[in-house]
């Protein structure tokens, strides 16, 4: 009942996007944001929960609470863009979007090496996917699949109409549709900053033990494909910045299970980093930290005192 409300309001909202110029609709999309803050009392006190957890030492409560506000606001913009997306052409898009590093990904690319892209969920990372994708790079994204298979769907035709291939994390057929589009010379999307049901280690994440996915890695270190980090943030302009970082050294020592563990502490590492400069523009109410460590007997346990 409740999926099926949200999937009918994400119909009518994507109608009414499409009269909506978009600056106009971003400034729907903020306020949507902050009255779901008022509203929404159990996320709200995730989010503030969260950010309490990894900035403890560094913001007030006063803070928090105002960057959990604005936190809201952002993904209420995100929202509102995403549906207006279909509405913009390339020039459109140039007028508002960035890009910072681009030879970082144009480089490997045009050699038709393919690269492993590591990001997470900051700023409006939909939109990131469409300019790399209108801008002629040949593009999938790996992505777990999302609670409610009509949101799913919607989503996966959503990235279609930009040329994006959705590549189903866990599906029977991802590790084949990954490895053909290496040999093919895609940039293959991953991101890596969420708690999900796949092989993972435990790394370091704003001072607390995370559990995190390690395929990213683990293709890396086998393919030796380019790794580049980025991620992309909303600017106070309204525009959107998109930032390719050159590409990373991995750690190699020639120990397998040791090299996907530092590789992997270093992509989180890295995302945090990117993160603690826009704390706002993270998505602060998934539950980031809610698979703990093994106990003695080697079972997880879910760690309900981090949300």
């Amino acid at each position: 009942m409740v999926r099926g409300l949200i999937l009918v309001g994400i119909r009518i909202a994507q109608g009414l996007a499409h009269f909506l110029p978009w600056h106009w609709g971003t400034r729907i999309g903020r306020l949507l944001g902050i009255t779901a803050y008022y509203l929404l009392s159990k996320e709200r006190q995730k989010v503030i929960d969260h950010l309490h957890l990894a900035f403890a030492d560094k913001l007030s409560s006063g803070e928090i609470r105002s960057t959990a506000r604005a936190c809201f606001a952002h993904l209420g913009m995100g929202f509102l863009e995403l549906l207006n997306l279909p509405r913009l052409g390339k020039d459109r898009l140039a007028d508002l979007v960035e890009i910072e590093g681009e030879e970082n990904l144009f480089k490997p690319m045009s050699q038709g090496r393919g690269v492993i892209y590591i990001s997470g969920h900051i700023g409006n990372w939909e939109l990131m996917a469409v300019v790399v994708a209108l801008k002629g790079y040949p593009l999938k994204v790996i992505a777990a699949p999302i609670y409610d298979k009509r949101l799913d769907a919607l989503m996966t035709r959503h990235r279609a109409h930009f040329g994006i291939e959705t590549i189903q994390r866990g599906s029977t057929q991802a590790a084949r549709q990954i490895l053909s589009g290496l040999r093919k010379g895609y940039m293959l999307a991953f991101l890596i900053d969420q708690d999900i049901q796949m092989e993972g280690t435990y790394v370091d994440f704003f001072g607390h033990s995370a559990y995190t996915p390690i395929g990213p890695t683990a293709l890396a270190l086998r393919s030796e494909v380019p790794v580049v980090m980025g991620y992309t943030h909303r600017l106070e302009n309204g525009r959107h910045r998109i930032i390719f970082e050159e590409p990373l050294t991995l750690v190699r020592t020639g120990n397998s299970e040791a090299d996907i563990q530092s590789n992997t502490a270093l992509f989180t590492k890295h995302l945090e980093g990117f993160i603690r400069r826009r704390p706002e523009q993270w998505v602060w109410m998934h539950r980031r930290w809610a698979t703990a460590k093994p106990s003695a007997s080697g079972e997880d346990k879910r760690a309900r005192s981090h949300g």
